[in-house]
Order: C-alpha cells, then sequence, then structure tokens
C-alpha cells in the first residue's frame, strides 16, 4: 500500500482524488492549521502525533491519533475513530465523530 506523509497545505492539496494508500498528515498548527476539503474514497486518512486540521465539505478523517486535533469541523465532515489524546474542538452542520476511546474528546 502506497503512503503519503503530509506535512503542509500544498503537499496535501497535490494529492489526487484517485489516490489509493494512506495520507498520514502531521503538519500543521494551531495559529496555521490545515484545511482538509476533500473526500479521498480510496484512501485511509489518518492524522498523527501533533497534526492540528480544520475539515469542511465531504471530507472524512479515517483515524486520529497521538496529540492531533481538529480545531473546527463543518458541513459534512467525518471522523470514524478516534483514540489517544485526539481531539475535536468545535462541530457544526452534519459533521460527526463515529468512534471514540482512550482520553479523546469533543470539545464543542
Amino acid at each position: 500500500m502506497e503512503r503519503i506523509i503530509v506535512n503542509n497545505q500544498e503537499e496535501l492539496d497535490s494529492i489526487k482524488l484517485d489516490f489509493e494508500g494512506e495520507i498520514i498528515i502531521i503538519g500543521g498548527t494551531n495559529d496555521n492549521p490545515l484545511l482538509l476539503s476533500k473526500l479521498y474514497q480510496n484512501s485511509e486518512v489518518i492524522l498523527s502525533g501533533n497534526a492540528v486540521v480544520n475539515m469542511s465539505g465531504n471530507s472524512q478523517v479515517n483515524y486520529m491519533r497521538g496529540n492531533s486535533q481538529i480545531k473546527e469541523m463543518w458541513e459534512n465532515s467525518q471522523v470514524n475513530y478516534m483514540w489517544e489524546n485526539s481531539q475535536v474542538n468545535y462541530m457544526s452542520g452534519n459533521s460527526q465523530v463515529n468512534y471514540m476511546r482512550e482520553n479523546s474528546q469533543v470539545n464543542y
């Protein structure tokens, strides 16, 4: 399985929608989160380490782990599994988190 590690917005934006494999996002900061706004249907999107992301549109994260966080998620964005110390700070619209465990949390 092919794997892409994403450190910045330019790398994330360059991934084609038909990519098949793992997209591991480790970039973004509290002051400058990456924006995930696309749905990669043939890929597993993973937030790891200290990644900081905003989500919109029909975007989907399959797994959140480590200290990763989503500052804001809106529209139809979705997180399937989150664990360890991952967190979502703000959800609105039809956004959803399907499964949480360990110290993961949703704040608002």
